[in-house]
């Protein structure tokens, strides 16, 4: 994806001004600064949810989006919130197979007749990946999906997407203030400073599951420092 001088404000508030970012497909590219250097902004500008003045070349397929709040629809089933996003697409059928096999990887296959509120808040994150992953997208954006979780059930949630994700490389952007989970998480970390400039840009080239933060220290101070 390939965002060329792209310009956004509200009213007189400027956002970006001649943003200009290149994302490698297939990758997770993290999303950091300060609240209100437009993060959550560049997200509805690449879902073409708000407007903008420039150039997004490479967004024109599917996109999931991924909220901090689970989205359920409470009056459907675990089983039938995933089949939900299907339905454009796909016949009776294939939405069972593709929502039973989805069930299965995040290990819920028996709360598939559950309702969002007989779930913990770990099983409807857990079922709002799941269904993010099943819509046969492009591009996956998260704003904040793990805020709010303790640090044990983050962690959980955090395997289960990156399980998920070694399946099914969608390309990602994930917005977070938790430099941790960048780490964890990216191929790439961003920093946007209060302006919404690119201030750092780091890559990162381990194997997720070779990772631990304590490996990133000067990256981690490199980060926090920017922000």
């Amino acid at each position: 994806m390939i965002i060329s001088d792209v310009d956004k404000k509200y009213n007189d508030l400027v956002v970006f001004e001649k943003l200009n970012l290149t994302i490698k497909d297939h990758e997770i590219t993290a999303i950091l600064g300060p609240s209100g250097c437009g993060k959550t902004t560049l997200l509805n500008i690449i879902s073409k949810t708000t407007d903008y003045s420039g150039t997004i070349e490479g967004n024109d397929g599917k996109i999931s989006y991924l909220f901090q709040s689970q989205r359920l629809l409470s009056n459907l089933t675990v089983k039938k919130n995933i089949e939900y996003v299907l339905r454009s697409y796909l016949d009776k059928q294939e939405r069972e197979k593709v929502t039973n096999d989805i069930l299965k990887k995040v290990e819920l296959t028996e709360f598939a007749n559950y309702y969002p509120s007989q779930l913990s808040g770990g099983m409807a994150q857990r079922v709002s990946i799941a269904r993010a992953f099943a819509y046969d997208s492009d591009i996956m954006l998260m704003d904040e999906p793990f805020k709010g979780l303790d640090i044990s059930l983050k962690k959980k949630i955090i395997d289960v997407f990156l399980r998920l994700y070694k399946s099914d490389k969608k390309t990602t952007l994930f917005v977070t203030h938790d430099i941790d989970d960048a780490l964890i998480m990216a191929n790439r970390i961003i920093v946007l400073s209060s302006d919404g400039k690119i201030v750092l840009d780091e890559t990162i080239n381990e194997p997720f599951d070779e990772r631990d933060v304590g490996m990133y220290g000067d990256l981690r101070a490199k980060i926090y420092q920017a922000i």
